[in-house]
């Protein structure tokens, strides 16, 4: 082969090469193109958790029932709705036996530094326990369960002494028996742990549950609860003191 034909073989080989790399090139792009465009698409097309709070905030009380058998539908983590008069607090309710889950997830399970209000991993929901815990964020920007705070005053309580946690099946009232701050404690604490309290064998214990809320709280309601009532304690945090927390708890009326 002549140096000639070398030199145009190696410029056909070099243009080949060039024309391989740019093709690739290409296709790539156009596919990262795609993949972004498809990407966006199902995001614009997937509510956020403030969507879904705003337009169920808005759905009437007759309606609101519906309203949360069409969220369950689409995720079945969800066991209800909790609305707190007064408040911000109007959030679905999420349940993962066995697991935070929803401590820094969204209702459509997306990452979220928020979370969602969630019913805690030891409670049994299936067969009710007597004392249902809901934890939620405290969060700075007035969301979650930062409006707790304001159970903090006798005054906001008289005027605000009940709210409703909507299930899958059904509307139910609850009334407030007392709020109070307390902490999480080491394990070895002796001190009481209303984290702890799920389910009571007897009344004796039952009773020694409501004791200690209204040893702690912040005013009396003359509010009290016979077992076995049902009862939802609702708990964020707060900083009156290291794992300091803010406590509702109430028992239901209908």
């Amino acid at each position: 082969m002549t140096n000639e034909a070398v030199i145009n073989y190696c410029n056909y080989r070099k243009r080949k090469r060039k024309i391989i790399v740019a093709s690739f090139l290409f296709c790539f792009s156009l596919f990262f193109i795609i993949g972004h465009f498809i990407t966006n698409s199902e995001t614009r097309h997937q509510p956020k958790l403030e969507e879904v709070v705003v337009e169920t905030t808005m759905v009437q009380k007759p309606t609101k029932l519906m309203k949360v058998q069409q969220l369950y539908q689409q995720n079945d983590d969800m066991v209800g709705w909790l609305t707190i008069p007064g408040t911000r607090i109007d959030y679905p309710v999420m349940y993962t036996p066995g697991q935070d889950y929803y401590l820094y997830h969204d209702f459509y399970k997306k990452k979220y530094n928020s979370g969602t209000l969630y019913i805690d991993k030891h409670n049994n929901v299936g067969l009710r326990d007597i004392n249902l815990i809901i934890h939620g964020h405290n969060m700075l920007n007035g969301s979650m369960f930062h409006d707790l705070e304001k159970y903090k005053t006798k005054e906001f309580y008289q005027k605000h002494k009940t709210f409703t946690f909507y299930t899958i099946s059904e509307e139910q009232e609850y009334e407030i028996i007392a709020a109070f701050n307390s902490r999480v404690y080491g394990i070895h604490s002796n001190a009481f742990k209303y984290y702890q309290f799920y389910d009571a064998k007897d009344q004796i214990e039952y009773q020694n549950f409501l004791f200690n809320i209204q040893r702690l709280a912040f005013y009396q309601t003359g509010v009290t609860a016979q077992y076995p009532e049902e009862l939802i304690t609702l708990s964020t945090c707060e900083n009156y003191s290291d794992n300091g927390r803010i406590v509702v708890v109430a028992k239901r009326i209908r």
